[in-house]
């Protein structure tokens, strides 16, 4: 049987201890610790380091991992000596920050013996934070020193912390530059192409410096024999002694000129140099600091190919855009940085959305990137007076948030309106995207109906746009809310403008009778069945022919909830296993519950067409809540009979009277009636008969259409 040794812990101050490790260790490694060993030490330990190497102790542990000999009892006193210093006896930890993260220095002594308070102390020493720490976690400035800037970044992102957070430093024309990214979000293309471009600026910085270094030099030489040469020109003349006509006694005279002021005028000379090194070292600096304040302007306008570049001298300004994706470069001994917007999201292709499919029409729909959405209306609008403005919701999430509108139709006052209520939106985040941030801004409460419309698709999104309607664009979801809208607006489907209008007219009105199915059928069926009295005549043949054993409104209960659990069902449902979840539903329950006198059939009839009904209207959203408003209707047809139904009914009425979409009236153009707007709700008419906007939105321009041809 094979046994297990603990691993001896090292004692901080004690280098023969760790002599086995520090064999292994690299030179840095060993350079920090000596930084933080004990400077209190006492004597013994002073002259146990002075010892030679060869009079070290040998490290030796028992199989249950103690320390033997000499070693424990020097281990023993470090711990004596590290628990006196803290006071209470409780170990010390010590920090010291680097720019790859945090060396601990700590007493491990009761690591073993204490476990739990090991762990929670680090967890105290993780979120306690120093007033060190706090100050690189609030400043908002770009430190111009890189250890500083990584300093901050540990604390406000978790570099060195969180694998996925990215600095890397790397050196560009002589400018040591940070390139700071989110791992997944890099796009590897583009920055590749961006590196490349930057390493061209290694060339031309040797080519200039080589340049300015030999023009340098030669530009000083000249300079120094100029002014020799007019020294010695103005000495000569002032002394008389340049003949001037003959050149022998010119070469004399200047050999004899040139010794005497070389003995005479030293002083001036070492002055004249030292005056002129001065100048050179203040024209160097001079010509230097343009240089440097250009360097942020080099890399933005120059040295950077990418079109999609801004600069920064906020910290915070550059982590929130490196986590919608940017890259941002920092340069040493600049407060500004560039930020590079090359992101590349994870996202699936464009595909046509499975609860707006239409036979004839384009195949494309919105994705959970708000970039893509708006492009796909972009596309299609390409009026420059399309306005997409974007903001940020969520103090953690900061979800990005559209809101598109055209400004010549839509009325500002509503764009405004919106505009406000989402900059009032105080939240943590948005995880799950337009539907967190309809309750926020909507704030209906309980009401089932929505006072929105939602479309990934953006033929529909931008048809609405034209007719003045508000457009919220959320990232992270492939559907756009649709704003102001009414209830007629969610009973309307692209697939009847794909047809001629007469089609059209014919699908609409089809959908409608299905949509008021699902919401009355139901409750009437069952009053007429429950109070034969109200049968008309000829319809003797409603009703069934016998009674089943479960009383009738449970069985239309019983049925109502089995469908809305074979609905979930579907939804969880593999793609391959839904076909033979219907079977089951279909054959094992309904005919098998039939056939054994739980359920009647004309309710198992009845419902089926009820359900039909609210599959066929085309938002989701409206489908769900007529379906409880059939099964509030059904109860009080059932408890109260014929005033029950015409009480809950009217009811129902004037709650979506009362209801309003951004003061838009729910219920428009029945209440309050609009023979014209009614007229383009029951009928599809042609396209070139539709020559204004609807007056519900107020728009700017309401004319969708000149009047007169143009010529």
């Amino acid at each position: 049987m094979k046994k297990e040794f603990k691993r001896a812990k090292l004692v901080t101050g004690h280098p023969r201890l760790k002599h086995n490790h520090t064999q292994e260790m690299s030179e840095e490694p060993n350079k920090a610790n000596r930084e933080w060993e004990d400077p209190e030490e006492s004597g013994s330990s002073r002259e146990y380091r002075g010892q030679s190497d060869g009079d070290e102790a040998k490290l030796q542990i028992d199989e249950h991992g103690n320390i033997l000999g000499e070693a424990a009892e020097l281990t023993e006193h470090a711990e004596s000596k590290v628990s006196a210093k803290s006071g209470d006896g409780t170990p010390v930890r010590a920090v010291k920050r680097s720019g790859r993260g945090e060396h601990e220095v700590h007493d491990d002594s009761g690591s073993d013996r204490n476990p739990e308070g090991n762990k929670q102390s680090k967890m105290e020493a993780e979120t306690n934070l120093t007033g060190e720490e706090l100050e690189l976690k609030q400043d908002t400035r770009i430190s111009p020193s890189f250890e500083r800037l990584k300093h901050q970044l540990e604390e406000q992102v978790g570099l060195n912390k969180s694998f996925d957070v990215v600095f890397r430093e790397m050196t560009f024309g002589g400018q040591l530059t940070g390139v700071f990214y989110y791992n997944g979000f890099a796009k590897d293309t583009v920055l590749t192409d961006i590196l490349t471009r930057l390493s061209y600026a290694d060339e031309a910085h040797r080519a200039d410096s080589e340049a300015r270094s030999f023009y340098g030099q030669r530009e000083g030489r000249e300079r120094w024999d100029r002014e020799r040469t007019r020294e010695l020109e103005q000495g000569e003349r002032e002394d008389g002694h340049w003949p001037g006509d003959e050149g022998r006694n010119r070469d004399q005279a200047a050999r004899r000129d040139t010794e005497s002021l070389g003995s005479e005028h030293s002083s001036e000379e070492d002055g004249d140099r030292t005056e002129y090194r001065r100048d050179a070292k203040a024209e160097r600096q001079q010509n230097r600091k343009p240089d440097k304040l250009k360097i942020i302007e080099l890399f933005d306008h120059a040295l950077i190919p990418h079109i999609q570049v801004k600069k920064t001298d906020k910290l915070k300004e550059a982590i929130d855009n490196v986590a919608m994706g940017c890259t941002a470069f920092f340069f040493e001994g600049e407060h500004e940085a560039v930020l590079v917007d090359a992101k590349n999201f994870p996202m699936r292709t464009t595909e046509e959305p499975d609860l707006e499919r239409v036979v004839r029409g384009s195949r494309d729909g919105f994705v959970e990137t708000l970039l893509t959405n708006v492009t796909l209306v972009r596309r299609r609008l390409r009026d420059p007076r399309l306005k997409l403005e974007i903001t940020q919701v969520g103090k953690r999430t900061q979800t990005d948030v559209c809101i598109g509108y055209i400004q010549d139709i839509c009325d500002m006052e509503m764009v405004e309106s919106v505009r406000d209520k989402i900059k009032q939106v105080n939240v943590d985040g948005l995880p799950l995207a337009e539907k967190q941030l309809e309750e926020a801004i909507i704030g209906k409460g309980w009401n089932p109906y929505p006072s929105v419309r939602y479309s990934e698709r953006p033929d529909v999104v931008a048809a609405h746009m034209l007719e003045g309607h508000v457009a919220v664009f959320v990232d992270t979801s492939p559907s756009v809310m649709i704003l102001p809208t009414t209830f007629f607006h969610h009973v309307q489907h692209a697939e009847e403008y794909r047809q001629t209008p007469l089609v059209g007219s014919y699908l609409r009105w089809v959908r409608f009778m299905g949509i008021a199915a699902s919401l009355f059928l139901l409750p009437l069926w069952f009053l007429i069945v429950t109070s034969p009295e109200l049968k008309p005549a000829g319809l003797d043949f409603i009703g069934p022919q016998k009674d089943g054993k479960i009383p009738m409104i449970l069985q239309f209960l019983i049925a109502e909830l089995g469908i809305d659990l074979m609905r979930m069902a579907a939804i969880h449902t593999p793609t391959p296993l839904a076909t033979a979840m219907g079977l089951v539903a279909a054959i094992l329950i309904g005919d098998v519950a039939v056939k054994t006198g739980l359920f009647v059939n004309e309710v198992i009839l009845y419902l089926s067409v009820a359900a039909i009904g609210t599959f066929a209207t085309p938002s989701y959203e409206l489908s769900l809540a007529n379906r409880l408003s059939r099964l509030v209707l059904l109860v009080a047809a059932a408890i109260f009979k014929v005033p029950g139904l015409v009480i809950a009914s009217t009811a129902l009425v004037i709650m979506l009277a009362l209801q309003r979409s951004y003061n838009t009236p729910y219920l428009w153009p029945f209440l309050p009636f609009n023979a014209k707007a009614m007229l383009d709700i029951m009928v599809r008419r042609p396209f070139l008969t539709m020559k204004t906007r609807m007056s519900l939105t107020k728009p700017v321009d309401a004319t969708r259409q000149s009047p007169e041809p143009p010529s």
